[in-house]
């Protein structure tokens, strides 16, 4: 109300069946309702809280109206194949239309993204849709030209930071040009220790740690995207990039 000269503390009751809750990027928007996409996973009888195996995940929207002075519990999906669906991106659209894109880590398959729709400023969402882009988690950014960016890390060979383009106000995704603004991550963080860089290496992907982009444009019509990285010395570092679209100049 000041302007972040001052803060409150408030406690929000979350739904008593949920063994923990992950928050990611919430949004404001422009008619001032409040989202924030949190999830967990659902506390069931027999449940390893170890090793969370069998597991179901339930992601909501938690959603204000009263600029945060009470919220309401909007569920998005619920994923029984386990642990996890999570790090949720928004973006508004106008007439009430917003697209979230979602991390999906799921025992097995597969990495990509899903994504999900809103046709009444998140009080609702459509079933989950997987995507052809891999890579956790997104950010999503609307652009000038009325295209949106796609931007996440990579942690398949060779790791980096990629990024991708809709043309259709996110129906499809342009995979086939996908824009590599690096590739030469896949040093484990220090003090990841082996045991952690095995477990990470069982899935399929890099020992790399990086990703958790932020993308916007700039004047001039480039785009900055920030972001962490891991380099060849172990030193886990924030650092950006400044690129074209047209010619993915970096």
């Amino acid at each position: 109300m000041d302007g972040g000269i001052s803060w409150q503390r408030q406690a929000i009751s979350a739904p008593p069946e949920m063994l923990s809750l992950n928050g990611f990027r919430g949004l404001c928007l422009q008619d001032n309702t409040l989202l924030f996409p949190v999830g967990g996973p659902v506390d069931k009888p027999g449940l390893d809280l170890h090793t969370m195996e069998g597991a179901t995940w339930q992601q909501y929207m938690a959603r204000s109206t009263d600029n945060g002075a009470t919220w309401d519990w909007v569920p998005m999906l619920t994923d029984p194949h386990g642990f996890c669906t999570e790090e949720v991106s928004l973006l508004e659209l106008g007439g009430g239309r917003i697209l979230a894109m979602t991390r999906a880590h799921r025992p097995g398959p597969t990495g990509y993204l899903w994504q999900q729709w809103s046709a009444d400023n998140g009080l609702s969402w459509s079933e989950p849709v997987e995507t052809q882009v891999w890579g956790y988690p997104a950010h999503l950014l609307l652009l000038r030209d009325g295209r949106i960016l796609c931007s996440y890390g990579y942690r398949f060979k060779p790791a980096g930071i990629r990024a991708v383009v809709s043309n259709d106000g996110g129906r499809s995704w342009d995979v086939a040009n996908e824009h590599v603004l690096r590739d030469d991550g896949g040093t484990a963080a220090q003090g990841w220790g082996l045991a952690h860089d095995e477990v990470v290496k069982a899935r399929g992907v890099s020992g790399s740690d990086l990703g958790y982009p932020f993308s916007v444009e700039l004047a001039e019509g480039a785009i900055l995207t920030v972001y962490y990285f891991t380099g060849r010395d172990g030193i886990t570092h924030v650092v950006a990039t400044k690129w074209w679209l047209e010619d993915n100049g970096v």
